[in-house]
């Protein structure tokens, strides 16, 4: 996203020196210098989006295939230019996610 995302994800991503990956599921952005004090906050809310279903060679490219998602709906038929539709995800029971 860095290079090919959207255009503010791009700009936002661009004050970023470095990122470290922190123990199993933690990520640090080591910031530039003159940084904006409001960054961390905006990057705290940028998606995280997990290497095994992400390539950069087609990131730009617009798919058809469901996005990823850990909310209480799913995409569940996609009618190009007309509609989608989306099903409550079952593994959803409260705002938990049920294994």
């Amino acid at each position: 996203m860095r290079y090919k995302g959207r255009p503010n994800h791009r700009s936002f991503y661009a004050k970023v020196a470095r990122t470290e990956r922190i123990g199993e599921r933690g990520v640090r952005m080591v910031f530039k210098q003159g940084g904006d004090r409001e960054m961390p906050l905006i990057m705290g809310l940028m998606p995280v989006l997990p290497k095994h279903l992400i390539d950069p060679a087609t990131f730009d490219r617009t798919t058809l295939v469901a996005p990823i998602g850990s909310g209480p709906y799913m995409v569940s038929e996609v009618k190009p230019a007309v509609s989608v539709s989306f099903r409550r995800n079952p593994r959803i029971i409260g705002g938990a996610i049920c294994r």
